[in-house]
């Protein structure tokens, strides 16, 4: 009997050999509902799951309340293995939208199926009652048993190939200034073996990581364009030779035991995987896309086609014979850049006044682990690699719940595009370290790299300017996009974005992303995640240019599957864990316990590896397991086999050591941090993930737990100051003279890094930032009279020696803000001296000493 308990969670198991290779077609459904009121459910899609094998159908847009999806799909399975059946509405806003599912065993539904038809009426589970309840709407298909020596995944791809009808009828006619073939070439007879190769190639190198992700993405663009190459009337003799080149260096796959050459010619193969792609990528474009030619005679670039062709083939032949030879390859894959005259020439435009922010790229060490999250990764580099158009969203809105795992996904595809060198940007904002990822500095940055990637971008900025963020929008982003020459995809990665900045201040960037990059090339693509807070998804919402995809649509048992990965990856090697709950009866509690979460069991899998605190592995698991559901239940177990809630002295330590890391504004050493002691005094310590911050700073989730931010906002406001007070003097790295500018002092950098130690330089960096979420206080107020009357000079001198005279003036403005302060000294030091940063910034910031001797003389009497 079937069912549709498609959200009960799956039960993690080894998937045994298949018997079987099972084919389901002619997917058909009836009944289908109408349209919500909130949300256009007018789009459907079917998934198919088989022992863990995933695979869906396209999107149909339905008229009526019936549907058909043509796609074929094959799976290796077992008789007794179960074929679940399940039909959503796909949403522009918001998840998808489960309609009902059913579930039979394949040999059942064989002998069925072997008589006609395959009948069902789809069931979803009632939460209320715990049962099952019919839906009315009706799913058909047929599904028949292949003869085993087929393979399911080369079934797979042939189909694939036949099912690639959504590119032009005819390929856009080339300018004159391209020569074209006289005579008929039968450029099926090209294609044909090329894509069969690359196709078997593929799947050869599926399980090497740093393969086959290339050699995918390169079969992909190629077999949804090989039609429209065939199509084309006029077809260009240097396309089709590029053609013929590829499929003579694909040729070494029908030779004997090519696995084990693969295997040793790792970096060769990668390369040539990752060149394959960047062809497809020309191809594509130069056979589908307007905007190829429009770039093309824009920038001169009618005589470089072939020429660009010709480093394809060179490039290609070079890889052939050092694949040959066994030969170490220095160079890297040749990228379509459509180049004009100024190719050559090197452009060295001085750039570094432009924010930057360090620190911000992607880290491949926190993408996911290799074989997990394999269906969305694929769904976002199928997105990447789409054919520009209108119909193609610019905008991958990923969003999803603290510890989902949105974040290893932004950097698994920042990876796997930076390799191929198709990362334009990659930004991860930080709640940790807000202040140099802050959101005034996204453009900035995203515009410098790249720069890196195309040349042209590059030459446009030296003519920027500095403004608010529509400004730099159109100065950094849009107008260097006008003279972009890079053929195929430029992916931005920005992750973490509600981890900017607070509301009111990130909404300037929302609004400029949300309605500005509709502007851009349409060969950008933005993968932006969220946490899915109101103010960002309102932003981003009523746009049919953005795919929204909430991490709760990803299929539960592939979800499920996954975190085993994870887990069993991280555990495998704590032999008492197999002793105590046998056939991984262990793996499957932690998997039940995460919920989906993958923070979760990150947390847990390095708690039960620690070998401190006197707790075996399992008795730190069973108490995982029974402390219940959620981040929160786990982080209070976490904390409860090492910190003692109920004595005093032992949480007054834990509440000093991490209210100071909580609140300071970056990330900071041990040596820093000296009232803690540990064996590395040089590695910044932070809080680990997002959540565990909110979990501390939020009482009704921490308890116990809870840490005050105020009280050590107050506490670090005191210590900054007594620190400028004890380590601020009277030309602090001993500069000779006032006629040279800082640049030009020799050995500078090495004598502020020795003179200014990390703590003396956070002080007088942030002291202000914590001043200003602190209460009014008078023990605070006498430090800050002494401030202004001893150090206020010594202050800028360091500042300009560390280059941060720009924060100046908002400091002393957050004095004068801080509780509207009423005393009259202070506040009209703070004026002063903010009259003279707005006057005398710039010549203090080149000249140090200048401080002393031009601003000084200017400053108001009652100021000296």
């Amino acid at each position: 009997m079937s069912t549709g308990a498609s959200n009960v969670p799956a039960v993690v198991s080894e998937s045994p050999s298949a018997t079987i290779i099972v084919n389901v077609k002619d997917i058909k459904g009836r009944n289908l509902p109408n349209s919500g009121f909130f949300k256009r459910l007018d789009k459907f899609y079917v998934e198919l799951v088989i022992d863990g094998q995933l695979k869906h159908t396209k999107s149909h847009t339905v008229k009526g309340n019936a549907a058909s999806w043509t796609e074929s799909f094959y799976f290796d399975a077992l008789g007794s293995s179960v074929l679940e059946c399940r039909v959503h509405t796909k949403c522009k806003i918001g998840s998808n939208n489960f309609i009902g599912g059913t579930k039979d065993t394949v040999d059942s539904l064989l002998t069925e199926g072997a008589a006609g038809v395959v009948t069902r009426e789809l069931c979803k589970f009632d939460v209320a009652h715990g049962n099952p309840c019919k839906t009315q709407t009706i799913i058909e298909f047929t599904i028949a048993a292949v003869p085993k020596a087929s393979d399911a995944g080369v079934l797979n791809m042939e189909e694939a190939i036949t099912q690639q009808r959504d590119v032009l009828d005819s390929m856009i006619p080339a300018p004159s200034l391209v020569t074209p073939i006289q005579e008929t070439v039968d450029t099926s007879a090209t294609w044909g073996p090329l894509l069969q190769k690359i196709k078997l190639f593929t799947e050869l190198v599926d399980s090497i990581a740093e393969i086959h992700p290339y050699a995918k993405m390169a079969w992909s663009i190629l077999s949804a364009t090989h039609k429209t190459i065939i199509a084309q009337a006029d077809r260009d003799d240097c396309m089709v030779h590029l053609v013929q080149v590829m499929d003579d260096v694909y040729s070494f796959v029908k030779e004997a035991e090519p696995m084990k050459k693969i295997e040793s010619h790792r970096r060769i193969v990668a390369l040539m995987a990752q060149q394959t792609t960047e062809c497809a990528y020309f191809i594509r474009d130069y056979a589908m896309n307007k905007s190829f030619w429009k770039r093309a005679l824009k920038n001169s670039f009618m005589s470089d086609v072939d020429s660009k062709i010709k480093q394809y083939e060179d490039r290609l032949k070079e890889l052939k014979m050092a694949f040959q030879d066994r030969a170490i390859l220095q160079t890297g894959i040749t990228v379509s850049r459509m180049m004009d005259t100024l190719q050559s020439f090197a452009l060295d435009f001085n750039l570094s006044d432009m924010p930057y922010a360090k620190g911000a790229r992607f880290d491949p060490d926190k993408g996911c682990l290799p074989g997990t999250r394999e269906a969305i990764i694929d769904e976002i580099t199928q997105w990447i690699n789409s054919p520009d158009g209108d119909n193609v969203s610019q905008i991958f809105f990923l969003s999803g719940v603290a510890g989902s795992g949105k974040s290893a996904i932004a950097h698994t595809i920042a990876h796997l595009f930076d390799r191929q060198m198709r990362l334009g940007s990659s930004y991860c904002f930080d709640r940790v370290d807000q202040v140099n990822h802050r959101p005034s500095n996204l453009l900035s940055t995203i515009s410098l790299n790249i720069a890196d990637l195309d040349q042209n971008w590059k030459m446009c900025l030296c003519n920027i300017i500095k403004g608010n963020l529509t400004e730099q929008f159109n100065k950094f982003i849009l107008e260097p996009a006008r003279a972009l020459t890079t053929v195929g995809p430029i992916v931005i990665v920005i992750d973490a974005m509600d981890e900017s900045a607070e509301e009111v201040s990130r909404k300037p960037l929302l609004d400029v992303l949300a309605k500005g990059i509709l502007d851009l090339p349409s060969n950008f693509r933005f993968l932006i995640t969220v946490h899915p807070e109101r103010d960002i998804v309102n932003a981003f919402s009523g746009n049919q240019h953005i795919f929204y995809k909430h991490m709760n649509t990803i299929d539960k048992a592939s979800n499920h599957a996954d975190i085993a990965l994870f887990i069993e990856s991280q555990l495998s090697g704590v032999y008492s864990l197999e002793s105590e709950w046998p056939n991984k009866h262990w793996c499957r509690m932690l998997i039940e316990s995460s919920d989906g979460l993958f923070q979760w069991a990150s947390t847990a899998c390095r708690a039960i590896k620690e070998t401190k605190g006197g707790l075996r592995p399992t008795e730190r698991l069973s108490r995982f397991v029974s402390s219940g559901r959620g981040l929160d239940a786990l982080y209070i177990e976490v904390l409860h086999q090492v910190f003692d809630a109920e004595d005093d002295i032992v949480m007054s330590r834990f509440r000093s050591v991490m209210g100071a890391i909580l609140v300071t504004r970056i990330p900071l050493c041990m040596s820093t941090h000296s009232e803690l002691s540990v064996n590395q005094p040089h590695i910044p310590i932070r809080a680990l993930h997002a959540s565990f911050f909110d979990f501390l700073t939020d009482p009704s989730h921490s308890k116990s737990y809870y840490v005050d931010p105020s009280y050590h906002h107050r506490t670090l406001t005191l210590s900054s100051l007594r620190i400028m007070k004890s380590g601020l003097r009277f030309n602090i790295c001993g500069l000779k003279t006032s006629h040279i500018q800082n640049t030009d002092v020799p050995g500078l950098n090495t004598r502020v890094e020795k003179a200014i130690a990390q703590h003396l330089s956070y002080a007088c960096i942030f002291w202000a930032d914590h001043l200003i979420v602190t209460g009014y206080d008078a023990e605070i107020l006498n430090e800050i009279i002494n401030f202004f009357q001893c150090q206020l000079l010594y202050w800028l001198e360091c500042l300009s020696l560390m280059k941060r005279v720009n924060v100046a003036s908002r400091m002393l403005y957050l004095i004068l803000d801080w509780h509207q302060c009423t005393n009259d000294d202070v506040a009209s030091f703070a004026k002063d001296a903010a009259k003279l940063i707005s006057v005398f910034g710039s010549a203090i910031s080149q000249s140090t000493p200048h401080i002393y001797l031009l601003a000084l003389s200017f400053a108001p009497e009652a100021s000296r």
